[in-house]
């Protein structure tokens, strides 16, 4: 039900906000700050357990937390495929596209198998080693290579700013 109350006004967003963002910022920048914000959000989403209390307030945070960590995550993947699409000449640009959303796919086909591991085993032997291997621990993983990201965009050539002749 939250994806779905979060689809709307993500697609309103992804049409406004990520070009406002990429002509203030350019690509690489913007890249960096929404590679930062994915960070932070996938290191908070455990802290929502704190508000099973109050409903209203979980199906605000849920719903606020989910809205920007979707829209972080779709503009940190444009800013990638225009990165990779300008790091190529035109007349290797396919193969260079192709390449990396088969990359993406398997991917997105082998995260849930490795965040499934993760899990079940900070279920089962986190809980006595403590903090960060928690039910977190999944949430720490992903949120450190969030910080790779974020790394590796600093360092990245200002030349990929513009496409390859």
């Amino acid at each position: 039900m939250a994806f779905g109350f979060i689809s709307v006004p993500l697609l309103l967003l992804q049409m406004k906000f990520y070009p406002f963002l990429v002509a203030r910022l350019r690509i690489r920048k913007t890249c960096l700050l929404m590679a930062l914000a994915c960070m932070i959000e996938s290191q908070s989403l455990p802290m929502l357990r704190s508000l099973n209390n109050s409903t209203i307030w979980l199906w605000i945070a849920l719903s606020v937390l989910l809205l920007t960590f979707r829209t972080a995550t779709s503009s940190c993947f444009a800013s990638v495929c225009l990165l990779i699409n300008n790091s190529a000449p035109q007349e290797q640009a396919g193969k260079a596209n192709g390449l990396s959303i088969t990359l993406t796919s398997a991917g997105r086909a082998f995260a849930p198998v490795v965040s499934g591991a993760l899990y079940s085993w900070s279920v089962t032997y986190g809980q006595f080693a403590g903090p960060p291997f928690d039910t977190a621990f999944t949430f720490f993983v992903f949120g450190s290579l969030y910080a790779v990201a974020v790394l590796q965009c600093m360092v990245l050539n200002r030349k990929l700013e513009k496409q390859k002749k």
